[in-house]
């Protein structure tokens, strides 16, 4: 293991739920896809997480 792949991994989740909040309510895995930001592997691994914190950040602002 790398030693900044947690840091990494947390980071890349941040920034797809900013990019969750941006597309707005109703986002699909396709939109986020759609965006090039992400493959679809990204998406399937990533996606949870950032939807759960994108939820959080959204019910905080």
């Amino acid at each position: 293991m790398q030693p900044n792949s947690r840091h990494k991994t947390r980071q890349a989740i941040a920034e797809m739920a900013d990019l969750i909040i941006s597309l707005g309510e109703g986002c699909t895995e396709y939109d986020v896809r759609l965006t090039g930001k992400y493959t679809e592997d990204q998406v399937k691994l990533l996606g949870p997480k950032a939807i759960e914190l994108a939820t959080v950040m959204a019910q905080a602002a």
